[in-house]
């Protein structure tokens, strides 16, 4: 019954936060986690499904330091149940580590510069390197993360980050490239670029304009941008469009949030290379 109901009502929070209501998505997850706890209160490594859950919804609806809350407790069970050097720390550091590129933007620049997510990232490292039974994928994402962090925080401090980056990518592209199925995880991971951190684009925008509007009052409408991603996971030579041409307010802002991304590169023989020519389009309504 647990199980049935927290699904229907992550549907209905999926819904909730799509069209702008976080408050009621929270009451959601709220009513979900109370149900969870008490399923699972001789049980705590049976609740970490949920609290992962529930902290992925957090970071969906943009409530950030309660997602870093969840993280926290995912991390202390598991500390107090299976030790400090468990592999079930590896994915919730890692998560916990990357909810710190979305931080309180009216904090001052040495504020923001102290809270950072590097301290997970290495301790999941760790942690990864010792487990003898961890996953080929879990261990890379470690490693990944940590150097997509320094990509990251190389664009705006040192260069030095930059060098740390390119030597675990060079690492991991060693490490996937030994058999065929490690290849195939290769081509998935590295072949691309990946974007280190993203905010949600707007799917619904207003105009004055009601050409080409359908019966029901919705239009479709779609932003194009194209542009390059250096060696250094920098978006370069960015160009947009919008159709219909009327809703620039939607351009704008798509235009702006691709324009301030950090791309993990593209790496080749173990070395990152500049990326030309892609495509990206958002729809919306």
């Amino acid at each position: 019954g647990v199980r049935l109901v927290g699904s229907e009502m992550c549907i209905r929070d999926r819904i909730c936060i799509r069209m702008g209501n976080t408050k009621e998505a929270r009451d959601a997850l709220d009513r979900i986690h109370v149900l969870n706890v008490k399923n699972f209160e001789e049980d705590l490594i049976g609740l970490l499904p949920s609290l992962m859950k529930r902290a992925t919804w957090q970071h969906r609806a943009g409530s950030y330091k309660d997602e870093r809350a969840t993280y926290r407790r995912v991390i202390r069970i598991i500390e107090s149940s299976s030790g400090k050097n468990n592999k079930l720390l590896v994915e919730p550091l890692r998560k916990l580590g990357e909810s710190f590129y979305f931080i309180d933007t009216t904090l001052n620049q040495s504020d923001r510069v102290m809270l950072n997510g590097e301290i997970y990232f290495k301790r999941g490292v760790r942690i990864a390197e010792k487990s003898d039974d961890i996953s080929v994928r879990e261990y890379v994402a470690a490693q990944l993360a940590l150097a997509d962090y320094y990509i990251y925080s190389a664009s705006s401090r040192s260069a030095l980050l930059l060098s740390r980056a390119r030597r675990i990518y060079a690492r991991v592209w060693q490490y996937l490239s030994v058999d065929e199925e490690r290849l195939s995880l290769r081509s998935e991971l590295l072949s691309n670029v990946a974007p280190i951190k993203t905010r949600r684009l707007p799917i619904y925008a207003g105009g004055s304009s009601n050409e080409g509007v359908s019966p029901g009052g919705i239009a479709a409408g779609r932003v194009v941008v194209q542009y390059n991603v250096s060696a250094r996971g920098q978006v370069q030579n960015l160009q947009s469009e919008v159709f219909p041409s009327e809703f620039s307010d939607m351009q704008r802002m798509v235009h702006r949030e691709m324009q301030g991304r950090t791309y993990r590169p593209r790496i080749v023989d173990g070395k990152s290379i500049e990326t030309l020519g892609i495509v990206f389009e958002h729809p919306f309504s």
